[in-house]
């Protein structure tokens, strides 16, 4: 099952393969929700500001340290039995050394953030990236042969028994520690789940030599991706430090609330139409054809989305975070603008890596990171939390117009090039066969 991807039938296979993967996101996404709203009626403000930084590192250590190993193994022809020992290995080094970093930086960030509790919750965190190293190689496998079923009984079994587990939790001891002993919980779970649903087993060694080869691949995506990370981190860091971490509590409330109608709006769209994509991505007149109807649906349906939950604004906050709505009400606003030119962004983007171009991904995520911190100097000098609001909502408009003015300039050069060729053509069929 490690030498080649199957190939009979491919696009039948494609197509299995995305709906399996959209239910998984259905399944993950509604989970996720249910998760939010539990948390956003059981913790204190200053209780979700102290969590989200708990996240927040977690997530920039991990951006930052990925090798883009697993993208060249995916992608690599023949057999790749050779190296699995190895990439696993190596996860799990990875793994440990991002969990001592984690317990080292604990306590200058507890001491930054001037909230010693923050240590505490971040040395219990440090052991989630070497759980998740030990999860094996058996969702690669399943990655690059097209299998998405085992994965997303997998993913939506942990999801469905994560959210149990978290709820009597939540009840049980109502404060972050809730979230990060469950945090710990499902990433053991699921790392346990994927080591058992495949036959193939992998050991550890200290060979990594073989894998040298491969470190070079992905980097563009890997560059897209964590600067794609800073943008979702850099503000709630200095948020947190300069406003207090009540202040990012109702930030990243609001944020969390906006995103997830907008951001699950892409992510169907992305899973249902990108194995299509992929397909015709060497035929560009057509690839751009068919581009030019997507994006413009899915804008329509984005922007409806939007003025549906503006509509009912007090409606869904009142049963999401219950007596907290009024709080969240002014900021949600602007942020639920913010989510809708990420999304449509976040889509021209998913293009841009289908064709190939993900350093043009990696340059809009840097400039919307650019424009992020030029922003925060003008929200730390007042304090006012709707300023932090309207400058994610500018970095969003200015990713946005970016991105689409990236995708465009790609199709007119595509129709440039196709308008030459048949001129071409009829200049040789016009000359007279010698």
């Amino acid at each position: 099952m490690t030498d080649t991807v199957p190939t009979s039938n491919l696009k039948s296979r494609v197509w299995k393969s995305g709906g399996w993967s959209l239910a998984r996101v259905a399944i993950t996404g509604s989970t996720q929700f249910a998760t939010l709203v539990i948390l956003l009626r059981l913790l204190d403000t200053s209780d979700f500001g102290e969590l989200s930084i708990v996240m927040v590192v977690l997530t920039l250590t991990q951006a930052f340290t990925q090798t883009g190993i697993d993208l060249a193994l995916v992608r690599q022809r023949g057999d790749i039995s050779r190296w699995l020992s190895p990439f696993f290995s190596l996860q799990v080094a990875r793994g440990a050394a991002l969990g001592g970093l984690i317990a080292l930086s604990a306590v200058p960030i507890s001491i930054w953030q001037g909230t010693p509790v923050l240590a505490d919750y971040l040395l219990v965190v440090s052991l989630v990236p070497l759980l998740e190293g030990l999860r094996g190689v058996s969702s690669l496998i399943f990655v690059r042969n097209l299998e998405q079923k085992v994965p997303t009984i997998v993913d939506g079994s942990c999801a469905v028994i994560s959210l149990i587990s978290l709820t009597a939790l939540a009840f049980w001891l109502r404060s972050p520690w809730a979230v990060i002993f469950n945090q710990l919980f499902a990433t053991g779970l699921r790392s346990l789940a994927y080591h058992l649903c495949h036959p193939l087993r992998v050991h550890f060694t200290r060979d990594w030599s073989s894998l040298r080869q491969f470190l070079r691949f992905g980097v563009g995506f890997n560059l897209a991706q964590t600067s794609g990370t800073l943008i979702d981190t850099l503000d709630r860091l200095m948020i947190g430090r300069h406003l207090g971490l009540g202040s990012l509590g109702l930030y990243d409330r609001s944020a969390a609330l906006a995103n997830y109608g907008l951001y699950l709006l892409p992510q169907f769209f992305s899973t249902v139409i990108t194995p299509a994509f992929a397909g015709i991505a060497g035929d560009r007149p057509k690839f751009w054809r068919v581009a030019r109807r997507y994006l413009i649906w899915v804008a329509f349906g984005g922007a409806l989305l939007t003025g549906l939950v503006r509509l009912g604004d007090r409606f869904l906050l009142a049963i999401a975070a219950g007596d907290k709505a009024a709080d969240l009400l002014p900021f949600f606003r602007i942020l639920l603008l913010c989510a809708f030119l990420r999304g449509i962004g976040w889509l021209a983007q998913a293009l841009l890596d289908i064709l190939g171009r993900p350093q043009l991904r990696a340059a809009i995520n840097v400039t919307h990171t650019i424009v992020i911190v030029a922003g925060l100097s003008w929200v730390l000098v007042s304090g006012e939390l709707w300023r932090a609001c309207v400058v994610a909502l500018v970095g969003s408009a200015v990713s946005a117009v970016l991105s689409i003015g990236m995708v465009v300039a790609l199709a007119r050069e595509t129709q440039a090039a196709v308008g030459i060729e048949p001129g071409k053509v009829a200049a040789s069929a016009a000359q007279p066969a010698k």
